[in-house]
């Protein structure tokens, strides 16, 4: 997520870092699903009927070379984290009926049944034709960007951050994982959950959690850093971190996190004139990863866009749009992260390519 405003990308695996100094792991195969070569009943659609050439165009695979495995049709995101395809078949919406009690910990199986619930909703169905159902994938695949594990995903001070950890890479060095942290503290001071997770080192967390100042938990973040692999941390701090990203508790509080999100994403689409599903998740991924910062450069971006329309002899394309507020992003990024961010605009700007091994595409 955004680290100072300026671009610094997402936390990544050892196996991503590994491939970006040469590594050639190959990625993991989706299995195709059994009974796909089943015969077909007297009523089914003939295969080269529109209808059916139109399903198998849309019809992809998403593919990473880690643990998420991302199906889609169209735009759906239909297996994350273990949603199969019985899952597409009900509602988008879909959460188990009987989730873990508070504090029991997700299974991998009720972490890809996760629901967002973002403000604004009705907001992006009226002006934008979005579905709640879009927003909520939206969400899931920009923290596919952010982390492969979503929820759980969790990094040591590889970036300077301190820790990062959580769907949108929330972290000590932007001061956006203290108040997460705060409020499961205050929601479980009394219960003993706290000496259930951290044990012993409950009062070292709560002191840096409390008492320190913004630099000092970032030191302290480095401390508990595994200098051996710096996208983890120490023990026992790995798995207490990992075990209070896996509560039902902590993943409700990440979800709530993600609606000022969701909120900046559509004045972004607003201050621009950006439109459709992928209009959504480029603004959405430009609010995560780069902050609000780009809706103060709207006086560059429209003269650009006008001078643009006035040698085209033409209004622009939404995918035009996209490219140049993608430009201006990259441009008043940090230097050092800037072919990161450029990489990532770009792809998102064209609604498909491969980001930190997700390969996608979205489909209008």
């Amino acid at each position: 997520m955004d680290r100072d405003g300026r671009g610094k990308p997402a936390a990544r695996s050892t196996s991503e870092m590994n491939r970006s100094r040469g590594s050639s792991r190959p990625g993991i195969r989706d299995k195709k699903p059994s009974g796909r070569k089943a015969q077909k009943t007297s009523n089914a659609p003939n295969r080269s009927s529109p209808a059916r050439k139109k399903a198998r165009k849309k019809k992809l695979k998403l593919r990473t070379r880690g643990k998420i495995t991302l199906t889609a049709i169209g735009f759906s995101i239909l297996a994350t984290l273990g949603l199969g395809d019985n899952h597409s078949k009900a509602s988008p919406n879909f959460a188990p009926e009987k989730g873990p009690e508070s504090g029991e910990r997700y299974s991998q199986e009720d972490m890809g049944k996760i629901r967002i619930e973002p403000v604004k909703v009705s907001r992006g169905e009226q002006k934008y034709g979005l579905s709640k159902a879009d927003i909520e994938r939206s969400v899931l695949l920009v923290g596919a960007f952010e982390g492969r594990d979503l929820y759980q995903s969790l990094s040591g001070n590889f970036d300077g951050q301190g820790i990062s950890m959580g769907l949108f890479q929330w972290n000590l060095g932007s001061s956006t994982l203290q108040p997460l942290l705060k409020e499961y503290v205050e929601k479980h001071k009394d219960d003993g959950m706290l000496d259930r997770v951290f044990g012993h080192n409950k009062n070292e967390l709560l002191n840096m959690l409390y008492n320190y100042d913004k630099n000092q938990q970032v030191a302290w973040g480095e401390k508990v850093t595994n200098p051996g692999n710096r996208t983890k941390l120490k023990e026992p701090w790995d798995t207490a971190f990992r075990e209070l990203c896996s509560q039902r508790d902590f993943i409700e509080i990440q979800k709530k996190a993600t609606r000022g999100y969701v909120n900046n994403a559509f004045e972004i689409m607003d201050k621009y004139g950006l439109e459709t599903r992928t209009g959504f998740v480029f603004a959405l991924d430009i609010a995560v990863q780069n902050g609000h910062g780009i809706l103060y450069a709207h006086s560059e971006i429209n003269e650009r866009f006008r001078s643009m329309e006035d040698s085209l002899g033409r209004k622009l394309t939404q995918k035009e749009k996209r490219r140049i507020v993608a430009e201006e992003v990259v441009e008043r990024s940090n230097p050092e992260w800037r072919d990161n961010v450029e990489r990532r605009k770009m792809a998102l700007a064209k609604g498909e390519g491969v980001i930190h091994g997700v390969s996608f595409r979205i489909g209008d």
